[in-house]
């Protein structure tokens, strides 16, 4: 261990036979009555105070040699604010850490939804598009049968042929497919909103 740290340590000790000290003779009483007890225990939390209070509360520049030792026997006479100061920065750090996560997650939903936003427009539009293919193939169907039974005899087979060439099933069924795809991320969209 360096000196500086050592000597900031020693006088948050100091500080800390302070604060028994002056719990003797000013009051309140010490936490702990029997002496030999007590004056180790005031000594090591007024150490402990001293360093916490230099390098983790005020981030007191340890080139200042004077004003961290000053500072950290002052640390040690109350070290007990000082431990319950230390807990506060320690609790706010880790408040801090969580605050940054979640607007990482918050930012990383939002880049989700977009995308899904992206996607379901583009599955309308594929949906729409099979919808006016299918129209298109149910008005040729139509004008085909129409022809199949208006025709000549002679004429009929071709009509018939044609209109077998015509896959409206197949055509159905993708646009059955395109309408779940879009219902499946409307799901995912709302889902997505009610967990923000």
């Amino acid at each position: 261990m360096e000196s500086k740290p050592l000597m900031i340590i020693i006088a948050g000790v100091v500080g800390g036979l302070g604060a028994w000290v002056w719990a003797r003779t000013v009051g309140p009483d010490p936490l702990i009555s029997e002496t030999i007890f007590a004056v180790p225990a005031y000594m090591f939390l007024g150490g402990i105070a001293g360093y916490l209070g230099v390098y983790l509360i005020a981030k007191t520049d340890p080139a200042q040699t004077g004003h961290a030792i000053a500072f950290s026997l002052a640390c040690g006479i109350f070290w007990g604010p000082v431990i319950s100061g230390a807990e506060a920065v320690v609790n706010r750090a880790q408040v801090e850490q969580k605050a940054q996560a979640l607007a990482v997650q918050q930012v990383g939903l939002v880049r989700a939804q977009g995308e899904l936003s992206a996607q379901a427009q583009a599955l309308q539009q594929e949906l729409a598009r099979a919808t006016a293919r299918a129209t298109e193939l149910d008005r040729a169907h139509r004008i085909l049968l129409e022809q199949a039974q208006g025709g000549a005899d002679g004429s009929r087979p071709t009509v018939r042929a044609r209109l077998d060439e015509l896959d409206t099933a197949r055509v159905r069924t993708e646009l059955q497919a395109s309408a779940a795809n879009v219902e499946r991320l409307h799901r995912q969209l709302d889902r997505i909103v009610v967990e923000r």
